[in-house]
Parts: structure tokens; C-alpha cells; sequence
């Protein structure tokens, strides 16, 4: 998989979600089933809260973010896609702007399927303020955001 600007799930996308499991951003088509994502390297989950999540009415409300595969182009949410890397629970309140969480993808696992994709899993509240980038990198440490070149 080559990593460049097709590499983003997400450019300031809108990550509003009611509870339960939604795509957010585009998925990344790998061309066929059971890619080398990082051609041998560790591939790396970058997001990058650019407003911050409201929480809902409840305090107690968590987002997380996953990673997943399926056959086909919008995978699935009921379980039947391909789940490679769940993030651990963020209370809404705490994803501020300006917060960037860096996750490595696991190595070894799961076959990917075609289709590669992050999901947005809600509890106990919905979501709607929720705005966020989230990209795929093979250089988290080296990696910083730049505006965009005239030329």
C-alpha cells in the first residue's frame, strides 16, 4: 500500500454519531483482499480532533475508534466486517480540540479484506459535534500537519 493523500479516512470530517457503530470519512481500497498494508512495515492510525466532542446530554458518554475491512466498499457495522484495532473508550468530553492520538495497527492477525475503513462506536449517548482527520502513516513521530503548497 503506497501512504499519500489517498491514505485519509477523513479530512475535518464530521464524526456526529448516535449510539451504536458508524463509518466515518471514505474507506481506502487496497485493490485486493489480503494486502500487505505497510509492505512489511508498521502502519500507524493518526487522529486529530479538530472541534471538540460534546458528549451528548450525559456525561458518561465514550466514542471510540476502529479499524476495519470488508468486501465491499461501505463495510458493514453489524459485526460482519472485519474489526483489526478498537481504540480504548474516550469519554466524549475529554476528545478536545487540538488532541492528536497516534495507534500503531497490529502486524500480524486478521487477514485485511478489500475494503479499509474507520468506524465511530458510540455508548450511551450520541455524538454531534464531533469533527476530526484521521489518516494512516508510517512515520507517526516524523509526522506534522502543513498547509498546503502553492505552486
Amino acid at each position: 500500500m503506497i501512504l499519500d493523500a489517498r491514505t485519509m479516512f477523513s479530512a475535518s470530517g464530521d464524526f456526529a454519531n448516535e449510539i451504536g457503530t458508524a463509518n466515518v470519512g471514505d474507506q481506502i481500497d487496497l485493490g485486493v483482499a489480503d494486502a500487505d498494508v505497510g509492505n512489511g512495515q508498521p502502519v500507524y492510525l493518526v487522529i486529530n480532533v479538530e472541534t471538540a466532542a460534546d458528549g451528548g446530554a450525559t456525561a458518561g458518554a465514550t466514542v471510540a475508534f476502529q479499524v476495519v475491512s470488508d468486501g465491499v466498499a461501505t463495510p458493514a457495522t453489524d459485526g460482519n466486517q472485519t474489526i483489526h484495532f478498537t481504540t480504548k473508550p474516550h469519554v466524549a468530553g475529554n476528545l478536545t480540540a487540538g488532541a492528536t492520538f497516534v495507534y500503531p495497527l497490529p502486524v500480524s492477525g486478521l487477514a485485511y479484506e478489500r475494503y479499509l475503513g474507520l468506524q465511530l462506536v458510540t455508548a450511551v449517548e450520541g455524538e454531534d459535534a464531533l469533527v476530526a482527520s484521521a489518516h494512516l502513516t508510517l512515520d507517526p513521530h516524523g509526522w506534522r500537519a502543513m498547509p498546503d503548497g502553492v505552486n
